[in-house]
């Protein structure tokens, strides 16, 4: 009992029942598929790694290349003051999105605080951070974005 490699005239894997010996002849190989392959041909490592791409930087990103998902994230300064209450930043996104669906942020900032996404657009995200009435310390604060979107 076995495989055999027609296209090679070889065994490639072949069990004797009278030895219980199993003997490889040859290394497995597959063709990779292209991506868009909904067959059930053999997913290679090289047909898996295709389907995602990555930044593993501070500011980077993912993208899975089967749906356009494209998660982003960074980090961005808010310090801008132009009112006594509330603090700007921005920073521009390390790609461009096709479509941007949603962002999030966190900060290190002291201060009972709000902080909104105050501005996104396929390539950049601008924040907003204070309350109303309180003075913002500490400054500038380090803020950290998460957006979703297609790439």
């Amino acid at each position: 009992m076995g495989f055999y490699d027609w296209e090679n005239s070889r065994h490639v894997f072949h069990y004797i029942q009278d030895q219980n010996l199993v003997e490889i002849q040859s290394t497995f190989t597959a063709p990779t598929p292209i991506s868009s392959d909904n067959s059930n041909n053999v997913a290679t490592t090289a047909f898996v790694k295709s389907l995602f791409t990555a930044s593993k930087q501070q500011n980077g990103w993912w993208k899975d290349t089967n749906t356009g998902f494209l998660y982003q994230w960074g980090s961005l300064t808010a310090s801008i003051e132009s009112e006594t209450y509330y603090m700007y930043g921005e920073a521009t996104f390390p790609l461009t999105f096709s479509t941007v669906f949603q962002a999030v942020i966190t900060h290190d900032g002291f201060a009972p605080t709000g902080s909104c996404v105050n501005g996104l657009s396929n390539s950049q995200i601008k924040v907003k951070l204070g309350v109303f009435g309180v003075t913002p310390q500490n400054t500038p604060w380090a803020c950290r974005y998460i957006a979703i979107g297609l790439a």
